[in-house]
C-alpha cells in the first residue's frame, strides 16, 4: 500500500480558471475526472453555466446532479437549494465544455427537469 494513503483519499487541490479577464478559484476536495484523464489545472474551452432546476416529485430523491455530471463530463457548484415534498428548487453552476453543458441540459429537460439560464449580476 501506499503509505496507508488511498489514491483517492481527500486531498485540497485549487482550481483556477480565467473567465472574461476575471480570475475564478475554487477549492476542490478531490480530483475529478475530465474523459480518460484526471483534471488538476486549466482546461481550455471549458465554459460555466448557472442553471435554475425545478425537479417533479418523483426525481427529488435521485441523484440526479451526480448521475448528470458524471455521464457529461461536468463540475457541479450548487449556489441554492430548497427541496419541499413536493418539489427542488436548486441553482447551480455547471461548469465543462460547450457541447457538454448543451447535452447536460438536455439530459435534464429529457427527464422533466424544468431548466432555465440565469443571468449572473454584476
Amino acid at each position: 500500500m501506499d503509505g496507508g494513503r488511498r489514491a483517492n483519499s481527500c486531498t485540497s487541490i485549487l482550481r483556477v480558471g480565467v473567465r472574461d479577464e476575471r480570475v475564478d478559484a475554487q477549492w476542490l476536495c478531490n480530483p475529478f475526472s475530465y474523459g480518460e484523464g484526471v483534471f488538476f489545472g486549466i482546461v481550455r474551452g471549458m465554459a460555466t453555466r448557472r442553471l435554475s432546476l425545478t425537479f417533479p416529485s418523483d426525481l427529488i430523491k435521485e441523484p440526479v446532479i451526480y448521475r448528470v455530471s458524471k455521464e457529461c463530463n461536468l463540475v457541479p457548484n450548487i449556489r441554492k437549494a430548497r427541496i419541499t415534498d413536493t418539489t427542488g428548487e436548486v441553482i447551480l453552476d455547471f461548469q465543462g465544455r460547450e457541447e457538454d453543458l448543451e447535452r447536460g441540459i438536455t439530459y435534464l429537460v429529457d427527464r422533466g427537469i424544468t431548466v432555465e439560464e440565469v443571468q449572473e449580476e454584476r
